[in-house]
């Protein structure tokens, strides 16, 4: 088992994105011939490759192009970009070296009253060789801007998207596992002989009779339900592949043939470690209505967005469509602020998670997702007693999204 060699291309290699890949390899080869500055918005949910595809790209012409990566988590104010901006037109009088700017997770920049940075930089592409790419986790993060940096972005944009059908999403799966376990170099090579032949489908064969296996079919099935990125395919697949050579390597037989019985209960630990599906029910029944509703409302804006990230106030506005149509919880008001305590609630109690490590600005710019089973969320609320005969009617128009 050439493990080392099979998970260091099996690490470079991206699943599920080659469309996406396609284009942004178009954009950058159109720029390092006609040295023309422009930008691009490339938006998508957390680990679909956004960035990881641009590092793949921008290193195929990392001799012609100079390429900057700057993650706005980390750029602690506007005077610290400006600051950056500045050593870079410095650089440029004694470096000609084209350049692309990679801006990552830029909405946050979008939160500050004046947007002088993302303006300046985006204006720098109309007189100077830079290509800028801004990246974010939010579909229409165009609506956060002023009108005076919209005016300065292009309309192309790439698209990320976790909308796949769950025998796609299987298929990944499979030819992770082949390339992690099997090397990916031979099976691209269309000169094979007759005999690598008979071994591919052989491997093919071994890896179809472990994923239809009726447990491990349903495991996935809950995962993909839960969490369909790829990233988290390619973690479980590294962890698999690791605890495999683990075990050959300390005394227990692993061989080709045993993987039909080894592998199942390692994935079942693995995708429990990664994605844990055993959560405390009594939480979940200890939530309020509007708690309950809350979560609702989230899986709705899943289903209806692909995307699985929102913004406090994206969830605010979803429960207000909510009661506005089915005039939920009495005549009472509920100010923005009450509803984002109660989504403080639910992230101390673990059922929905921050999405980054930076949630001190204002409470309608925090971003959540999911941390709780979507089944487990309707089953409870379907279980609440007294349920509002408004809640009913509102299961009932959305129950087909969950």
């Amino acid at each position: 088992m050439r493990v080392l060699e099979n998970l260091k291309l099996f690490d470079k290699k991206l699943y599920g994105v080659d469309k996406q890949i396609e284009k942004l390899r178009g954009i950058i080869n159109e720029f390092s011939y006609t040295n023309r500055g422009g930008s691009c918005l490339v938006v998508g949910p957390k680990g679909t490759g956004k960035t990881s595809s641009l590092r793949l790209i921008t290193g195929e012409y990392e001799e012609k192009i100079e390429t900057i990566f700057l993650d706005c988590i980390y750029l602690t104010s506007n005077a610290t970009g400006l600051k950056m901006l500045e050593d870079m037109d410095d650089e440029e009088e004694m470096n000609d070296k084209l350049k692309i700017i990679v801006l990552e997770n830029f909405e946050l920049f979008s939160e500050n009253r004046d947007q002088i940075l993302l303006y300046k930089l985006l204006n720098e592409t109309r007189n100077r060789s830079w290509y800028v790419f801004l990246v974010s986790d939010l579909r229409d993060v165009k609506n956060c801007l002023e009108k005076r940096v919209r005016s300065r972005i292009s309309n192309i944009e790439i698209v990320y998207t976790i909308n796949m059908p769950y025998e796609e999403y299987l298929k990944y799966f499979k030819i992770m596992l082949l390339d992690s376990l099997f090397g990916i170099e031979n099976k691209y090579n269309g000169n094979m002989s007759k005999k690598m032949k008979e071994v591919e489908e052989i491997r093919n064969e071994l890896i179809d009779g472990i994923i239809y296996q009726k447990d491990v079919y349903d495991k996935f099935e809950n995962l993909y339900m839960e969490d369909c990125s790829m990233l988290t395919l390619k973690k479980i697949v590294v962890l698999l592949v690791s605890k495999l050579y683990y075990k050959k390597n300390y005394g227990n037989e692993v061989t080709f043939d045993s993987y039909n019985t080894d592998i199942p209960p390692l994935l079942f630990e693995i995708i429990e470690l990664i994605v844990p599906t055993k959560i405390n029910e009594s939480i979940l029944k200890g939530l309020t209505i509007r708690q309950l509703c809350l979560l609702i409302c989230i899986i709705k804006l899943m289903r209806n967005t692909q995307n699985i990230e929102f913004l406090y106030h994206n969830i605010y506005k979803s429960y207000l469509r909510f009661k506005n149509q089915y005039n939920s919880f009495g005549k009472y008001n509920e100010s923005d602020v009450d509803i984002y305590k109660e989504l403080d609630t639910l992230v101390e109690r673990g059922l929905i998670q921050y999405t980054n490590e930076s949630q001190m600005g204002q409470l309608c710019f925090r971003r959540v997702k999911i941390g709780v089973d979507p089944v487990l969320i309707e089953m409870c609320i379907r279980e609440y007693k007294p349920l509002p005969s408004c809640v009913k009617v509102w299961l009932e128009d959305t129950i087909e999204m969950i």
